[in-house]
């Protein structure tokens, strides 16, 4: 594997930028719930493929506190239904009761 799919995200800061690339939204749920709604308040567009998480001033991953292991959950993948044994493995990774995690 060459990437992760960040389906979504807890927004903590810069709410009102967020707020702007994203009209419809009408509270902080609206706006990182699914990769779509993600990118849209990031800023996130296609000049940022290939963008190197590691390097990059632009767009970078922050490192938070960690979360308690009994709150991450592991379970499959959504759409992934052709991708044979692949399909079944828990792959996808989510805080229990986190409001701000994708529905799909």
């Amino acid at each position: 594997p060459i990437a992760v799919l960040i389906r979504a995200l807890e927004p903590v800061e810069g709410l009102d930028s967020m707020y702007r690339r994203r009209s419809t939204a009408r509270k902080v749920t609206d706006l990182c719930s699914g990769p779509s709604k993600l990118c849209q308040s990031m800023g996130i567009d296609h000049k940022l493929d290939g963008r190197d998480l590691t390097q990059s001033k632009a767009l970078f991953i922050e490192m938070q506190r960690p979360h308690p292991s009994a709150r991450i959950r592991a379970t499959r993948r959504v759409g992934i239904d052709y991708a044979g044994s692949w399909a079944t493995k828990p792959l996808r990774y989510y805080l229990r009761n986190n409001p701000n995690v994708s529905r799909r």
